[in-house]
């Protein structure tokens, strides 16, 4: 084995290897963590478990009949759109509107 061979296996082969055994072998079991999530942040665990059993519901609705009602199709444009009105989403640089307007009736005028 040459000198750059060695100095690569190294520089990032042992250090990988050790950071792959060390999350191994301290690795939570699943249930572990569960009861971590379950103890530490209950809140947030049955805030999303209602959600999800909320989209469940909607979501069930709406394979039943193929679209969403009005009211809930407005809910999720709001949570998309991040709360912005549809004629609000895209933004205009007007100086650049007028930029290009100008350019192009240049080129229209030779």
């Amino acid at each position: 084995m040459d000198y750059q061979t060695f100095q690569f296996v190294v520089l990032l082969g042992v250090p990988s290897l050790a950071v792959y055994a060390y999350g191994k072998y301290t690795q939570k079991s699943p249930e572990d963590l569960e009861q971590h999530l379950k103890t530490n942040y209950s809140a947030e665990v049955m805030a999303a478990r209602r959600n999800n059993e909320a989209l469940k519901e909607m979501f069930a609705k709406r394979a039943k009949s193929g679209a969403f009602d009005d009211e809930t199709e407005e809910k999720l444009d709001r949570v998309l759109r991040g709360g912005r009105t549809r004629g609000r989403v895209q933004r205009i640089n007007h100086d650049n509107v007028d930029f290009h307007a100008a350019k192009r009736s240049e080129n229209d005028e030779k």
